[in-house]
């Protein structure tokens, strides 16, 4: 939590960092500000990661075409000279849909991405990775302000359509735009 109070209560157990802050602000009474984050922190060189439950999601249909923005903010602090935190994106098998590695910076920053769903897509799952085990890191990754929207266009009315001349089923490979 950012509360000042409550997070210098227990910074001990954290390497005694700064206050990460809110990405949207404190509050002009610290005593009075309430915001939990998620933090991971690799005190060593090593990994670990956080997967969300599984979210169901709306398929797509002979008509419509759903997308889902999926965004958060983020920050990362490292006493080496680069961090590894890493998004990956699952649907309901475990095929990987999505992945983005290597993110990294020492302000808050907005991460964003669109993910289109496929017809057998139901659900998706999100891990949060600080290092991997071939790539092993030190320091400490902030989540905050998690959100997921969908986006329902009927398919005879997508831009990327009327931009290419392409049908959207006719790009099968697009998982997700960054």
């Amino acid at each position: 939590n950012t509360n000042q109070n409550l997070y210098d209560n227990s910074k001990e157990f954290y390497g005694n960092i700064t206050n990460p802050g809110n990405p949207q602000g404190f509050t002009s009474d610290l005593s009075k500000e309430s915001n939990n984050i998620l933090m991971m922190w690799n005190k060593t060189s090593s990994y670990q990661s956080y997967t969300t439950e599984s979210v169901n999601v709306t398929s797509k249909t002979s008509t419509t075409e759903s997308f889902y923005d999926f965004s958060f903010d983020f920050k990362t602090l490292s006493s080496q000279s680069t961090i590894n935190f890493n998004l990956q994106v699952f649907d309901q098998n475990s095929v990987k849909v999505f992945e983005s590695e290597n993110n990294a910076s020492s302000v808050w920053q907005k991460f964003k991405v669109t993910i289109r769903v496929g017809e057998s897509t139901s659900a998706l799952t999100f891990k949060f990775s600080l290092g991997t085990q071939s790539n092993k890191t030190q320091g400490y990754l902030f989540i905050d302000n998690v959100d997921l929207n969908i986006e329902t266009f009927k398919s005879d009315l997508l831009a990327v359509q009327a931009v290419t001349g392409k049908n959207m089923a006719d790009i099968a490979h697009l998982k997700a735009i960054k």
